[in-house]
């Protein structure tokens, strides 16, 4: 069901977001590069399920109303929830450690 946001797959959306935060104005030019391995970097370590859901929420939610857009994501809650990676997340914070994800 989840295919895993590889540091390349997560590179190229990073690239993505800073060229069009570029074009707003937000990151100089010479920065773009590092901006965007950065964001890769930062997205590649989280748990692929939460990216799995985290993009479906996004396609879903677009161009629904407050209330039905809170009510699909809090479905989605309860579904990512009873993942392996969800656990694990809770008990990193409880230990106070980083959290080690398999996308299971």
């Amino acid at each position: 069901m989840t295919d895993t946001l590889s540091l390349a797959r997560s590179r190229h959306i990073a690239l993505k977001s800073i060229c069009a935060a570029r074009l707003a104005g937000t990151t100089c030019a010479g920065q773009l590069l590092d901006a965007a391995y950065q964001a890769a970097r930062l997205m590649a370590r989280h748990s692929p399920v939460a990216l799995e859901f985290e993009k479906r929420s996004l396609k879903e939610i677009e161009y629904l109303n407050f209330r039905d857009g809170y009510t699909y994501e809090h479905g989605l809650f309860g579904e990512v929830s009873a993942y392996r990676d969800a656990k694990e997340v809770v008990n990193a914070a409880l230990e106070k450690r980083s959290p080690n994800c398999s996308g299971d």
